[in-house]
């Protein structure tokens, strides 16, 4: 793994820490991309229903991890 990842279950941001991040996306349970940011540390998922998404941040390197993240307001 890539990253660390704060906090899950997450009400309004995810932090990810110890990588160079290029990109960061979020989707839903169905595959659906909800969210892409660039080259960000912090995204705000306050605007995401409660659920489950996957979490998949690609690194400067060209490492892509993928993880589970719970949505919980």
């Amino acid at each position: 793994m890539c990253c660390f990842f704060a906090a899950n279950p997450a009400t309004h941001t995810v932090n990810i820490t110890g990588a160079d991040i290029v990109d960061v996306k979020v989707f839903n349970n169905i595959g659906q991309l909800i969210l892409h940011q660039h080259s960000t540390n912090t995204i705000n998922v306050s605007e995401l229903q409660n659920g489950i998404y996957i979490l998949s941040i690609e690194t400067l390197t060209g490492t892509i991890t993928q993880t589970k993240i719970t949505i919980n307001h």
